[in-house]
């Protein structure tokens, strides 16, 4: 935050985007069996943000992607998801004919004080 600060101009914005709690939430149901690593809270980011910039605006951005079979080793690949899911879970999301992933973030829009 404090490069921010350093490279904006008194009107410039920083505009940063964040996963929402429902994000990638097919996945995160396939891989963990424990409800609370199924659930996900981005709140640290967010209060990080309020605490460095006057937050302008705060935009909601929710939509799903269904996945072929072809696609879903991809969103596999680049997820940090898969980071803390055992193989055993991996497999199993690799194992699906298709899935339906819900994007979920919040686009934050703020100003330097």
């Amino acid at each position: 935050y404090a490069e921010f600060t350093r490279i904006l101009t008194p009107e410039g914005v920083v505009i940063k985007v964040i996963p929402a709690q429902d994000y990638l939430k097919e996945l995160r149901m396939l891989y963990f069996e424990d409800p609370d690593k199924q659930d996900y809270s981005n709140e640290p980011t967010l209060e990080l943000f309020r605490e460095h910039l006057d937050i302008l605006k705060i935009e909601s951005l929710r939509y799903s992607v269904p996945l072929t079979e072809e696609q879903i080793p991809s969103l596999i690949q680049m997820t940090p998801l898969s980071w803390g899911a055992n193989e055993e879970a991996k497999s199993r999301a690799l194992a699906q004919k298709s899935l339906e992933v819900t994007v979920d973030l919040m686009l934050l829009l703020g100003r330097p004080r």
